[in-house]
């Protein structure tokens, strides 16, 4: 007879809904988006610049959510892994044109990681304050959707400039700084990366790069050049970080 117990979920306030009880212990990044990371040679994951494993078998994973709140989030993940897979065809291709039926999903799965990422405890070095997370968490949950250029949201295929397109590759998010007070905030998944801008659009990129939740558009771009040397150099410096403090394998 086995005797081994499941251990109980826990009890606590759940960070979308606001209500008390068991907890489900939540992907921070999609599961699904982890297992990939696994499934072959080139497998980055960065969870901060000071954390980078080159053999990833691990998971973000935090009791953050109830029952139904994770029930009700795996749907709009499922639809955004869904488009993230059928984009990833055209990654060669000048542009592709996201199918009208794909950009809400994506738009509320975005904006949902960069909210579970700044909640959460286990991605280190990652916090969008109170309003902003209060903001983010309203757009996905309640589909309060920001106009643009408010909070915009555009996609692009994750290249490195020694690194090969891969759909392994794998970054919660960071953040970089931009003109005046704007931040690009960015996080990778599938061989998409997805770029968030604090607080409004700003002129690195060209307006038809953003998707456009009300309107149901958009397209997705390979990354500028200057996005690239900005994550080659994440990447480099991750990279020597970890194997200073052997977190490195």
């Amino acid at each position: 007879m086995n005797n081994l117990r499941v251990p109980m979920a826990p009890i606590g306030i759940c960070r979308l809904c606001e209500e008390a009880g068991e907890l489900r212990d939540s992907h921070i990044l999609p599961r699904a988006a982890h297992l990939r990371t696994k499934a072959g040679s080139i497998n980055v994951l960065i969870k901060s610049r000071e954390k980078v494993r080159l053999n990833n078998q691990s998971d973000f994973k935090e009791y953050l959510l109830c029952q139904k709140c994770e029930q009700s989030l795996s749907q709009v993940e499922k639809a955004a892994m869904d488009a993230c897979k059928a984009a990833w065809f055209s990654r060669t291709e000048p542009y592709y044109q996201v199918p009208p039926a794909s950009v809400q999903a994506l738009v509320r799965f975005a904006y949902s990681v960069f909210w579970r990422s700044s909640v959460a405890k286990c991605v280190e070095r990652y916090a969008l304050g109170e309003e902003l997370e209060n903001e983010l968490r309203d757009a996905f949950h309640n589909q309060i959707i920001p106009d643009l250029p408010r909070l915009s949201l555009s996609l692009s295929f994750l290249k490195i400039l020694d690194m090969p397109l891969t759909d392994r590759v794998l970054f919660t998010p960071m953040i970089a700084s931009l003109a005046g007070q704007s931040q690009a905030h960015y996080f990778s998944i599938f061989g998409l990366i997805f770029r968030l801008n604090v607080p409004d659009t700003v002129v690195e990129l060209a307006d038809e790069y953003f998707l456009r939740f009300h309107d149901s558009s958009g397209r997705i771009y390979p990354l500028q050049l200057w996005e690239q040397h900005m994550l080659d150099a994440e990447l480099t410096y991750a990279t020597v970080i970890a194997k200073r403090n052997r977190d490195y394998s």
